[in-house]
C-alpha cells in the first residue's frame, strides 16, 4: 500500500510540472497568430479547426471532387510546420506547402504539371524522401481530377490553389480517412509529435452551414455567408446535371459554386442580420452532426481551453454546434479549468454593430449552454463558456462601431475574468499584438493547479 501511494504522489507531483496540454477551437487563419506563443507555453496542443469552407481554392476541389474540405486544417498545419531546417536554414518543405498557384489559369497548370513532375524549382532543396512521398499523393489527386472529367467540358482550374491543398486532398483520396491524412502530413514534415490538429467532424465528406438571417433568409455554404465571391470560372466549368458526377443529384448548386476570388477586405454588409447558424447537408436540410470522438477526449484531458479570435459565425460557430461539445465545455467548468475567450479587435460582415455581450451570448447558444431567452439561463451559459475574456484594449483612432464595445463590469459581475492586450490593424482587420505581452497573459491563466 505504501508504494502505491509513493507511486500515486508521484504521479501527481509529475503531473503538476508537466506542461500544460491546451486545446483551441479556432478557424484556418483566425487562429494562426496563437501558433508561436502558445508554442511557449508548451507543446501540447490540440487545434480543433472546422471543415465547413467553401471558399477559395477549397471550392475547386469540393467542385470537381465533392471532397472533405481541408482549407483550414492545411492553413494551420503549414503553420505549424518548422521554419527552420535542421542546418538551420529556412525549412524548403515549408516554402513548398505554403505556395499557391499563379491567378493566371494557364500559367497555374503549367505551374501544377511542373509541381507533379518534379521540375519545380521549389522541390531543389526539398529532402528526395519527402519529394518521392508527396509526389506520390499528388498523382493519386491528379489521377481523381482525371477520372472525374474525363469526357466531360469542366476542367479543374489550378488557379491561386494552395499547394498544400492539393497534397493534403491527395492524401486523403489514397487514406480514405482524414485523420490518418493529417497523421501522414505531419510525420512528413516534423510537426512536434505532442501537437495535434483534430478536424471538429470525422466523415469524408463536405459538411457545409447555412445561416438563417432575423428576415428569414436561408443563405448556403460559407464563402455566401462570410465573403461571397463572383463566378471566377468559365460557363462551361459550372456544374450541370449531364456532368456534374462529383455531388448527389438534386444538390444544392450554390454549395458547389466556384469561388476561387473574393475579397476578405471588402466587406458587402448582409441584408439582415445572422439569427443563427446550422449545418446542412447537400439537399440545403438541417444536420445535428455528432463531434469527433478524438476532439471530445482532447477537451476531456485539457488544462485550459482557448477560443481563438475569428470570424465568429462561420468559424468559431461551427466548432460549438456539433453534439458533445457543449457538454465537454461544462465538464471544464465543473473541473474549474480556464476556458479563455479572444474577442476579436474589430467588427465584420457577420457582426455589425455587435458587443462584447452579443459575441458570448452567440458563441453559448451555438454550444446549447443556454437558449438566451432569459437572463438567468444567459448568465449561467456565459459562466460555462468561458472563464476569462481577453480583449484588445480600445484605441483613441478606432471609429465608432468598429470594435465590439465592453461592458467590464457587466462581465466582472459575473465572475468572468477580463485582460486587455495591445492590438494592430491588418487591413481592415484589428488583431492582437504579438510580442511578449500575449504570451504573459496567456501563461498566466494556462498554467494550471495540480489536479487532486
Amino acid at each position: 500500500m505504501l508504494a502505491s501511494h509513493d507511486e500515486d504522489a508521484s504521479l501527481r507531483s509529475a503531473r503538476s510540472q508537466a506542461p500544460p496540454h491546451i486545446a483551441v477551437l479556432s478557424g484556418g487563419s483566425g487562429g494562426n497568430s496563437l501558433v508561436q506563443p502558445l508554442a511557449r507555453i508548451t507543446d501540447t496542443v490540440s487545434y480543433i479547426l472546422p471543415i465547413s469552407d467553401n471558399g477559395g481554392s477549397t471550392s475547386e476541389i469540393l467542385r470537381v471532387l465533392g471532397s472533405v474540405s481541408v482549407g483550414d486544417l492545411r492553413s494551420r498545419l503549414v503553420r505549424l510546420i518548422p521554419d527552420t531546417d535542421r542546418n538551420g536554414r529556412p525549412n524548403p518543405t515549408k516554402t513548398l506547402l505554403a505556395y499557391r498557384l499563379p491567378v493566371d489559369t494557364h500559367a497555374a497548370r503549367h505551374d501544377w504539371l511542373d509541381l507533379l513532375d518534379g521540375r519545380h524549382t521549389l522541390w531543389r532543396d526539398v529532402h528526395v524522401d519527402v519529394q518521392r512521398s508527396l509526389t506520390a499523393y499528388l498523382r493519386v489527386f491528379y489521377s481523381e481530377i482525371l477520372k472525374r472529367t474525363a469526357g466531360l467540358a469542366r476542367v479543374f482550374n489550378f488557379s491561386t490553389a494552395a499547394f498544400g491543398n492539393l497534397v493534403l486532398s491527395g492524401m486523403v483520396l489514397f487514406f480514405g480517412h482524414m485523420e490518418t491524412a493529417i497523421f501522414t502530413f505531419c510525420r512528413l514534415t516534423h510537426i512536434n509529435e505532442h501537437t495535434r490538429v483534430l478536424p471538429i467532424l470525422s466523415t469524408r465528406f463536405t459538411t457545409p452551414i447555412a445561416a438563417v438571417l432575423q428576415d428569414g433568409t436561408v443563405i448556403a455554404g460559407q464563402n455566401a455567408i462570410s465573403h461571397p465571391a463572383a463566378y471566377s470560372a468559365i460557363e462551361s466549368n459550372l456544374p450541370s446535371p449531364e456532368d456534374d458526377d462529383a455531388n448527389l443529384p438534386g444538390s444544392l448548386a450554390s454549395l458547389r459554386a466556384p469561388g476561387i476570388i473574393f475579397d476578405k477586405q471588402v466587406a458587402v454588409p448582409l441584408p439582415s442580420p445572422i439569427e443563427r447558424i446550422y449545418y446542412i447537408n447537400p439537399y440545403g436540410q438541417e444536420m445535428h452532426p455528432q463531434a469527433n470522438p478524438n476532439v471530445l477526449q482532447d477537451l476531456a484531458q485539457a488544462d485550459a481551453l482557448v477560443y481563438a479570435p475569428g470570424s465568429l459565425y462561420t468559424s468559431l460557430a461551427p466548432l460549438l454546434l456539433p453534439a458533445g461539445i457543449g457538454k465537454a465545455i461544462q465538464q471544464l467548468q465543473v473541473q474549474r479549468r480556464p476556458r479563455i475567450f479572444l474577442l476579436n479587435g474589430s467588427l465584420d460582415r457577420e457582426t455589425p454593430g455587435y458587443s462584447c455581450w452579443d459575441f458570448l451570448v452567440a458563441a453559448a447558444k451555438a454550444a446549447g449552454l443556454t437558449d438566451g431567452l432569459d437572463s438567468a439561463t444567459t448568465e449561467s451559459g456565459l459562466q460555462a463558456l468561458c472563464s476569462h475574456l481577453v480583449y484588445i484594449r480600445q484605441g483613441d483612432s478606432l471609429e465608432p462601431g468598429t470594435s465590439p464595445e465592453i461592458d467590464l463590469a457587466q462581465l466582472r459581475a459575473l465572475g468572468i475574468a477580463t485582460v486587455s492586450c495591445a492590438g494592430r490593424w491588418e487591413g481592415q482587420v484589428r488583431v492582437y499584438q504579438l510580442g511578449d505581452r500575449p504570451s504573459i497573459i496567456l501563461v498566466a491563466y494556462l498554467r494550471p493547479k495540480a489536479r487532486n
